[in-house]
């Protein structure tokens, strides 16, 4: 049978905490924990699989019967799946920004290389400054990434190539 973890004192909070207690509690905890300031994948993993069991209503009642009862066989195997699913999609959280300069810098540097003209290189420069702005915005402001990202790699691009262009 395998160890319960405690979702309620990973993220600081008690049985009876709401869906608006778990949220804040997350964000808080995710905010000290993040690898891009002093914490650690292995954390931010722990969290999203905290939050991602205690924010659903299903999964929570379920682990909360199971935190109850901890040796019941019927309810440990029903448990088990939904452990497993949750421990999956929580390790798909990747830092992501060091990772994102390095990759960056070095899709700049090979655009530069292989450009020759200004434009092609307007338009690098303006993605990247788009694509840095956009992960800035997303992360502080706490909205989609991707969708800010995208956004901004667009909106960044079209101006540098066209900064570029006028220049030449």
């Amino acid at each position: 049978m395998p160890q319960v973890k405690d979702y309620y004192r990973l993220l600081g909070i008690g049985p009876d905490a709401s869906a608006d207690d778990i949220r804040a509690a997350f964000l808080e905890k995710a905010q000290a924990a993040h690898p891009d300031r002093v914490g650690s994948r292995e954390q931010m993993q722990e969290l999203c699989e905290a939050v991602e069991i205690l924010a659903d209503p299903d999964r929570r009642q379920l682990y909360d019967r199971l935190r109850a009862e901890p040796l019941n066989a019927t309810l440990n195997a029903e448990w088990e799946p939904v452990a497993a699913a949750a421990t999956a999609r929580a390790g798909s959280f990747q830092p992501g920004k060091g990772d994102l300069r390095q990759w960056l810098s070095e899709a700049a540097t090979d655009v530069q290389k292989t450009a020759g003209g200004r434009t092609l290189a307007g338009l690098a420069g303006g993605f990247v400054f788009g694509v840095v702005l956009g992960a800035a915005l997303g992360y502080f402001m706490h909205l989609n990434i991707g969708v800010c990202v995208l956004i901004g790699a667009i909106t960044g691009a079209a101006a540098g190539a066209l900064g570029a262009a006028s220049n030449n």
